[in-house]
């Protein structure tokens, strides 16, 4: 069984190779297993992902390097269809946050780095 509802799955399989991510890895990130331990593990790491691809990007960004640019922007953006679809489920089976520790921990230190690569991103 999987976490993610067969309508978000594939919505998020769609959204996924629309954005030319390979099919099996699409399938592959939206089929996490019904387990809310497994489900807090991957998604606080999809979080840590996101900030290092947020300060990847930023790089890119004043080095003036466009396909770096380009390809950090492309990841940051499956990686947040990603976590959207696995929020809304979350939001959908009313979970609580506490019931996914790793992940709401994540979150804070993750924001505060998107938070400084955005004011960055904007001067």
């Amino acid at each position: 069984m999987y976490f993610l509802s067969e309508e978000r799955r594939s919505a998020l399989v769609q959204e996924l190779t629309s954005l030319t991510m390979p099919t099996d890895m699409a399938t592959d990130l939206a089929s996490w297993p019904d387990q809310l331990r497994v489900i807090d593990d991957c998604l606080r790491q999809l979080i840590e992902q996101m900030a290092e691809q947020a300060l990847s990007l930023k790089s890119a960004v004043a080095a003036g390097d466009e396909g770096l640019r380009l390809q950090h922007e492309a990841f940051l953006i499956a990686n947040c269809a990603v976590f959207n679809a696995y929020r809304l489920e979350i939001e959908a089976r009313d979970l609580a946050l506490s019931q996914l520790p790793q992940m709401y921990g994540s979150m804070g230190r993750a924001l505060g780095i998107v938070e400084e690569v955005r004011k960055g991103l904007l001067q």
